[in-house]
This record gives structure tokens, sequence and C-alpha cells, in this order.
């Protein structure tokens, strides 16, 4: 069940995103917002589905997925706390090209197209930043693409560990955890592999001392060095 909640409980005026927004623009932008609380597992929007404004994530995490032929889901991108989605159905003015899915309690602010655009009209400096924001996100894709179609099923599932620890790490108590709870379905949605091989690979980690899962059964990372070394993982760019 979705529940609508106080606006002032989105705080996208305090993410790294606002700072190419002026007052003015932050204000055009809450003249209709509508903040909501969304139960683990709950649709925010369905790929084919009409964009009528921005999604902001103020508490929590979202999945982006797509169904293939074989009815099966592959994950395009997780949605973190702090950041916008929805986006580019929204500048190309076309229907959802993926579904938005919450993986845990979530608060989510919805932006009008309207003002969205007001503001886009009003701030090159803002749209600027969205294309880049976009490009980088067709980048990441095509890396992906390329990643499933070279590398090993071992070696894919280290990179995206990686990823995950870059997107979702936190140091606690000296520890890096991976900070979002993805099931076995999930994180073989994200590496294109079975709930099996996913099982399989991340127990022989575990073994290898290479990670270790906490008792909220979030995964830590033992050995980020080797984990790089198992994914031949490229990082200089």
């Amino acid at each position: 069940m979705t529940t609508h909640i106080q606006p002032g409980s989105c705080n996208f005026p305090d993410t790294d995103f606002s700072s190419y927004l002026t007052a003015e623009d932050i204000q055009i932008l809450n003249r209709h917002k509508t903040c909501s609380t969304y139960k683990k597992g709950q649709i925010v929007f369905n790929e084919g589905n009409s964009p009528f404004g921005l999604y902001f994530l103020s508490h929590g995490s979202i999945k982006l997925w797509r169904e293939t032929i074989k009815d099966k889901e592959v994950i395009i991108r997780l949605i973190k706390c702090g950041e916008i989605f929805g986006y580019r159905s929204l500048l190309s003015n076309e229907p959802y090209k993926a579904s938005a899915t919450t993986l845990e309690d979530s608060i989510v602010c919805f932006y009008y197209k309207e003002d969205f655009v007001e503001v886009m009209n009003r701030n090159s400096t803002f749209t600027k930043q969205l294309l880049h924001l976009v490009a980088s996100d067709m980048g990441e894709m095509e890396e992906s693409i390329g990643s499933m179609a070279h590398k090993s099923i071992r070696e894919r599932i280290a990179e995206k560990l990686i990823m995950l620890n870059n997107e979702f790490g936190i140091n606690q108590e000296g520890k890096i955890i991976i900070n979002v709870l993805l099931s076995r379905k999930d994180m073989a949605d994200i590496t294109g592999t079975t709930t099996e091989q996913i099982s399989l690979f991340l127990s022989e980690f575990k073994k290898e001392g290479v990670i270790l899962f906490t008792e909220d059964k979030k995964i830590q990372i033992l050995k980020l060095e080797k984990l790089i070394q198992m994914s031949k993982f490229n990082n200089t760019d």
C-alpha cells in the first residue's frame, strides 16, 4: 500500500544534485511535489507507462528492471537514496523502458513534468547536467552488456560486487558492508546468471575469504583487492 506523506519528508535540496539549482528553481519544483511511502516490493511505475514527472528517492533503494522474452527479469540499474530516476523517458517523452520496484521500505518524491520542464528551460546548467547523467547511464549500460558478453560468470559476479560496493558500500566499525539487501534472484538478475550460479559462486567467494555474510544477510567485503583481481576489473578510465 502506498501512503502519501508531508512533502517536507523529501530532501531534494540537501543532495549534491541541488548544487545546480537556484533557490527559485527549487521553489518551482516544490510547487506541486508529492511524497509517498512504499513498502518493500511495491511498484513505483511499470514499463510502458507514460512519464508525467521526475522521481526522487529520499529514503530506501529501488531496482529498475525489464522483462525479457523468456519472462526473465534483468535489473538495469539500482537507485540509491538521494538519486533521481525516470528522467530518460521524461526527456525523450517516451513510455518507460523499465519498471521501478522498491527493494526495501522507501520514500519517493514526485515532481510534476510541467515544473521540471520550466526549470530546464530557465537553467541551462541543470539541463546540461541531466544530459551528462543520461550519457553516463548509456555508457554504464554498454559496459555492462560488454561484460556479460566477454566475461565468465565468476568474473561478472565479482565485478558486480565491486560496483555494488562503490554504490552502496559503507564502513561500519572498520568493516566494508554493501548496505543494500539483495535476494539471490536480484543478484542473478543483475549479473545475467541463475540463482543456483549465484549461490555457488558466493559460497566459493566466502570459502576463499573474500566475502562474509552479516547477520542481516548483507555482504561484507573482506578482500577488495582480490575481488578486483578476480573480476579483471578495469578502473583506469
